[in-house]
């Protein structure tokens, strides 16, 4: 989140927005309906609850697109495990 960063290394929403628009300009990984409410549904099922079902929704967004998951997040890393992920990185 880099928008969440402690200053001095907090970026500007938009300028966030922009760098994201135009790194990523092909299509957004997302889930249909059904997957989205069987995502809600399994969150118990994975131990995910509160603020970690954000890093769930990413989870189970790549694993649904059949991609591994780049990131440095050791905090969500046991999530990410839990979708049976490839993780790339840290």
């Amino acid at each position: 989140m880099l928008t969440r960063l402690p200053p001095p290394h907090r970026a500007e929403s938009g300028v966030v927005r922009d760098w994201l628009v135009q790194r990523f300009a092909g299509r957004f990984l997302v889930l249909s309906a059904v997957e989205h409410r069987r995502f809600v549904s399994a969150l118990p099922e994975h131990g995910v609850s509160g603020g970690a079902a954000y890093d769930a929704l990413v989870a189970a967004t790549a694993r649904a697109a059949g991609v591994a998951l780049a990131t440095l997040d050791r905090r969500a890393r046991l999530v990410y495990e839990r979708y049976g992920l490839e993780i790339v990185g840290g």
